[in-house]
């Protein structure tokens, strides 16, 4: 394949592919990945294109001369985590000399009829400390890394690019393995594709209008997030007390930033086991503190242990309530992966054919 910078500045021939809004530029050295912004609900455009949301963590992969480092969204390297992912992206990007793609790199549910991701199990493969824990999870939870754009090829910067050209792009680079998966998605069929994901069991899907550029660290509305269920990224402000034969502790005491002030929107006891509660309580121990990080602290019926908001929890809920509380909240993981002060309520913009 060959590919030059410039507007019609290709080349001809075989392989060729020709990048209107490519530049040439050196390798930037962390990229803040693009943002989906929720949705309401699914539509049809002949201008977008629709993805399955997957329910893993973003995921940055940087290759250059063989070697590979992948970032999280808050820029961690988290290579030494999933070194079947850094070897995937070597082999798929082998004969290129620079690269950033782009990903999720997600956990299937166990012994599922369907690839389901679970983001219960990928927490298995996070939080480690040591390569022997990391190689051990690995043989027990392997992971994809589904890999949805490119950023970056062989002394191009493709930033400026369409949606359509990058991933002509990404098709034409990489050679998709067992672990690493370049998804298709759908054009146009939004609708149907929403469906096909809820019988699926997933999370949701993304919408992506073809003519977007790929905007480092923005949540704009080119590309949309249609969820199929209700989850929420929380900060863990504190946690009660244990009762009867609770072992570590009771509940969690989640809230979301709203006008610079951390305000509670419920508490959660359920979704763990045993393991996963020892666990939680290691990681909140060292966070206590003697003043509440809530701007209107909760009064639950337990003797509560409050925390400096750092760790960020995925919740999933039936409903929002109109006092801003979560009906039904349920743990499912740890997200790492996001910065605390990204925990907001955020409106939901309409879709393209309402405006």
């Amino acid at each position: 394949m060959r590919m030059r910078a410039g507007r019609g500045s290709a080349g001809s021939g075989k392989g060729a592919l020709r990048l209107e809004g490519s530049r040439r530029a050196s390798m930037p050295l962390h990229v803040r990945p693009m943002l989906a912004t929720l949705a309401r609900q699914p539509f049809s455009d002949p201008d977008w294109v629709f993805e399955v949301k997957w329910d893993g963590i973003r995921a940055i992969s940087h290759y250059r001369d063989g070697k590979v480092r992948i970032e999280s969204r808050n820029l961690n390297d988290i290579t030494w985590s999933y070194p079947e992912v850094a070897d995937a992206v070597a082999r798929a990007l082998a004969g290129h000399k620079s690269a950033i793609i782009d990903g999720e790199i997600v956990a299937f549910e166990k012994n599922a009829t369907v690839g389901r991701p679970s983001f219960q199990r990928l927490q298995q493969r996070m939080h480690l400390s040591s390569p022997e824990e990391v190689r051990r999870a690995a043989a027990e939870v392997p992971v994809a890394y589904c890999v949805f754009d490119i950023i970056y090829l062989d002394h191009l910067l493709l930033t400026s690019c369409t949606l359509a050209e990058r991933k002509a792009a990404l098709r034409e680079a990489v050679r998709p393995g067992t672990t690493l998966v370049v998804p298709d998605g759908i054009e146009e069929r939004g609708e149907d594709f929403f469906e096909a994901a809820r019988d699926a069991g997933l999370e949701g899907i993304v919408a992506k209008h073809r003519f977007s550029r790929y905007v480092p660290g923005v949540r704009g509305r080119e590309w949309l997030k249609i969820k199929i269920a209700r989850t929420m990224d929380c900060v863990i402000g504190g946690y009660t007390e244990p009762r009867g034969t609770r072992r570590f502790f009771g509940a969690l005491l989640l809230g979301v930033y709203a006008d610079g002030e951390l305000r509670c929107v419920g508490r959660t006891g359920t979704g763990f086991d045993t393991q996963q509660l020892r666990r939680m309580l290691e990681k909140m121990r060292p966070l206590e503190t003697a003043r509440p990080p809530f701007a209107h602290p909760p009064r639950p019926n337990a003797p509560v242990h409050w925390l400096q908001p750092r760790l960020v929890a995925q919740i999933s809920y039936a409903e929002l309530t109109r006092q801003g509380r979560l009906r039904h909240p349920v743990f499912l993981g740890l997200r790492p992966d996001k910065p605390p002060k990204e925990c907001v309520l955020r409106d939901e913009v309409p879709d393209p054919s309402e405006t």
